[in-house]
C-alpha cells in the first residue's frame, strides 16, 4: 500500500524567473484556515472577543485572522492545520458553522515593489493604498482562477484553491517575469 505524504499546494512549483528582485513570493504551509458562517453574527463576536465588522475587512484575534467574505461569513487563517477548525467549531458552538478548508488552499505573499503592478495584470481590484487600505480583503477572480487577497505589511496575502495552484502559478510566473521574481 502507498504511503500518502501531505504536500503543499505550490509543491515544486515556485521558482525565481527574470531579472531583478521586483517581486518576491513566498509560500504559507502548515496554517489552519476555517470558514465560519454566523448562525448570530453578535454571539459569534462574543464567542472570538472580537469586533466583527461586515464586509470586506481581516480583523485580528490573537493567533488568528478573519477575513470577511460576506456579511455573515468570515475564512479564519491562523496555525494549527484542521485543529485551528476543531478549536473555532467548540468555541463557537451554537453561534456559527465552522467547515475546515486547510487543505483546499493554496496560500502565498507577494512583496517587492511591483507586487501592486503584477496583481494589477489580472486582478479587477483597486489595490491602491488610498482604495485597498492595510486589512482590506477582496474576493475576485485572476485568470479565470478564484482568489481571496488580502493587504498584508508590504505586500499582499492572496489565497486560492489547491486544485488550480498550478494554473495560478503559471499566470503569476509569466506576469511577474518582467519585474523579476525571486523567491523570499
Amino acid at each position: 500500500m502507498a504511503d500518502l505524504m501531505a504536500r503543499s499546494a505550490f509543491d515544486g512549483l515556485l521558482a525565481p524567473l527574470g531579472e531583478g528582485q521586483g517581486v518576491a513570493v513566498r509560500e504559507i504551509t502548515g496554517f489552519g484556515l476555517a470558514t465560519i458562517l454566523a448562525r448570530e453574527p453578535a454571539a459569534l463576536a462574543a464567542a472570538l472577543a472580537v469586533n466583527l465588522p461586515a464586509g470586506p475587512v481581516c480583523t485580528h484575534a490573537p493567533g488568528l485572522a478573519l477575513l470577511g467574505t460576506s456579511r455573515v461569513t468570515w475564512l479564519a487563517f491562523g496555525e494549527g492545520g484542521p485543529a485551528l477548525a476543531q478549536m473555532l467549531s467548540e468555541k463557537c458552538a451554537g453561534a456559527a458553522h465552522v467547515a475546515d478548508q486547510s487543505g483546499a488552499y493554496g496560500i502565498l505573499d507577494l512583496t517587492g515593489p511591483h507586487a501592486r503592478d503584477v496583481l494589477a495584470k489580472g486582478l479587477p481590484v483597486d489595490l491602491d493604498p488610498t482604495a485597498f487600505a492595510a486589512d482590506a480583503v477582496a474576493v475576485s477572480q485572476i485568470a479565470q482562477i478564484g482568489v481571496i487577497l488580502w493587504r498584508i505589511p508590504g505586500g499582499f496575502r492572496l489565497a486560492t484553491p489547491r486544485s488550480s495552484a498550478g494554473s495560478f502559478w503559471h499566470w503569476l510566473a509569466a506576469s511577474a517575469a518582467a519585474f523579476g521574481l525571486v523567491l523570499g
